[in-house]
């Protein structure tokens, strides 16, 4: 499957799953998709089982839901939150989404926040974790001592294991920023 459609499916998916059901109007223009494209996807993803149609919109099924949940874990994503944008000055919207063993992949973060506005999204930050230490790399190395409000802040958010990140996307709107992670992370 091509790339670009499983990470729109991906999305829809995961709306769905936090405000369905939603009409094709809404899932539209959440996707930043012409209605035609946005029908054929809900038709293919409703064929598949991962979605019904009422006369509210569209919902996922309890297959869409474990669908969801296996395209996440293959992103390594084990969750996702608002972030206060304020505490990096980035903003109006931010996500916090914590990915599973990426950690070694980062070097600088620059790569994560260019494949970030690739995507439509402002910009990221790179939060890793390694050792117990928590650093933005080429910024800080220890968020603890060098920027403790930060630290604070993510330290609380998700259960990190060795070798986990914290990507923090910001942009203009949710969706978009969400779909910088799911690009960032897959």
């Amino acid at each position: 499957m091509d790339s670009g459609r499983w990470l729109k499916e991906t999305l829809l998916l995961h709306a769905l799953s936090r405000f369905g059901p939603l009409g094709r109007k809404t899932i539209s223009r959440i996707l930043k998709l012409p209605e035609g494209v946005t029908r054929g996807m809900v038709d293919r993803l409703r064929r598949e089982g991962y979605l019904q149609i009422s006369r509210l919109g569209a919902e996922l099924t309890s297959e869409g839901v474990e669908e969801l949940w296996r395209r996440l874990a293959h992103m390594r994503v084990r969750g996702l939150k608002r972030f206060p944008g304020e505490r990096l000055g980035v903003g109006p919207v931010a996500v916090a989404a914590h990915v599973e063993c990426m950690a070694d992949r980062v070097t600088l973060g620059l790569e994560e926040r260019d494949q970030a506005v690739r995507a439509g999204a402002s910009g990221a930050v790179t939060i890793t974790y390694r050792g117990g230490v928590y650093s933005i790399p080429g910024v800080y190395r220890d968020l603890k001592t060098e920027a403790y409000d930060l630290y604070k802040t993510v330290s609380g958010m998700f259960e990190l294991s060795e070798g986990d990140c914290i990507l923090v996307v910001f942009g203009e709107d949710y969706w978009t920023v969400v779909e910088a992670v799911f690009t960032i992370a897959s």
